[in-house]
């Protein structure tokens, strides 16, 4: 594989990323982009198709560029109507609660 990546001259330091990844990099380059910019494109919300709507860590990647977003989900994604107290155990450290908001 290795000599496929060197004839086509793909850097080796490039690895694979969904296209969802590769959104949000892009999302968090153009807002870091426009806090330079003397007139930055001014935006809040975020739409995107299902591909997308399914990441959770896209969702929260937007939410975290404190952007609003708008996403298609697949109907057989799994939602919570309201907050939701995950507990998850991580050994020899006992429990640790995450609140999720997955609306």
């Amino acid at each position: 594989m290795l000599n496929f990546r060197q004839a086509c001259g793909v850097p080796a330091d490039l690895v694979y990323q969904t296209k969802p990844e590769i959104a949000l990099k892009l999302l968090q380059a153009m807002v870091a982009r426009n806090k330079i910019l003397t007139e930055p494109l001014r935006f809040r919300w975020v739409a995107a198709d299902a591909l997308y709507g399914d990441s959770i860590a896209f969702r929260d990647g937007v939410a975290e560029l404190d952007k609003w977003y708008f996403t298609a989900i697949k109907s057989t994604l799994q939602v919570w109507l309201q907050a939701v107290l995950m507990c998850i155990y991580l050994p020899g450290k006992g429990t640790a609660g995450i609140l999720r908001n997955e609306n």
